[in-house]
């Protein structure tokens, strides 16, 4: 069994995955790519950063909240409804308000420099094919890049998410998956 390097083992440590109540500011990100989108039944708009991710997900004035980020200080505390380690596999499932449903797994692995690049190679390709939100970059240290992408499927209920974080200092490769949905109203 190898042991992780001090830089990696920090890394691992760093992300977080945070949901909150109520919207997040965008003052607290540097944002290099956003979309947002509507249905009749919600509101979505998903923000992407360096290594990191916000997902703001409303429906009827109720809000869920995804910050995936190595940089928890950064973010306030205020609307912090749950604050996850993202190191190892990670599932969860809250509910929010009275009509939202949130569901998520987040995995993360420190992969050998081949592997890492394949997976960069691989990851770069679909995010190009299916549109999604990139943001690709090289620390001055490295020889190799940092990939975060952000992918988004919309349905008339629910939204599907997947991001993956790529840390090329360590071969971080992080990937989360959540579902956001708003449930049948039910007759009590």
């Amino acid at each position: 069994m190898s042991t992780l390097s001090p830089r990696a083992l920090a890394s691992l440590q760093a992300y977080r995955l945070m949901l909150f109540s109520r919207a997040v500011h965008p003052e607290f990100f540097e944002i290099r790519k956003r979309r947002a989108s509507r249905s009749h039944q919600y509101e979505l708009d998903t923000w992407l950063a360096r290594g990191a991710h916000v997902i703001t997900f409303t429906h009827g004035g109720e809000h869920i909240v995804e910050v995936l980020t190595p940089n928890e200080p950064a973010v306030p505390r205020r609307g912090v409804v749950e604050s996850l380690p993202c190191a190892g596999e990670r599932e969860h499932e809250s509910r929010f308000g009275g009509r939202l449903n949130y569901i998520t797994s987040v995995q993360t692995e420190i992969v050998s420099e081949n592997l890492y690049r394949a997976t960069l190679r691989e990851m770069h390709e679909h995010a190009v094919e299916n549109k999604s939100l990139m943001h690709r970059w090289r620390e001055d240290d490295s020889r190799t890049d940092s990939l975060s992408v952000l992918d988004v499927q919309c349905y008339p209920w629910e939204v599907h998410a997947q991001a993956w974080h790529l840390d090329a200092g360590c071969g971080l490769v992080l990937r989360s998956q959540a579902i956001f949905e708003v449930l049948a109203q039910t007759d009590e």
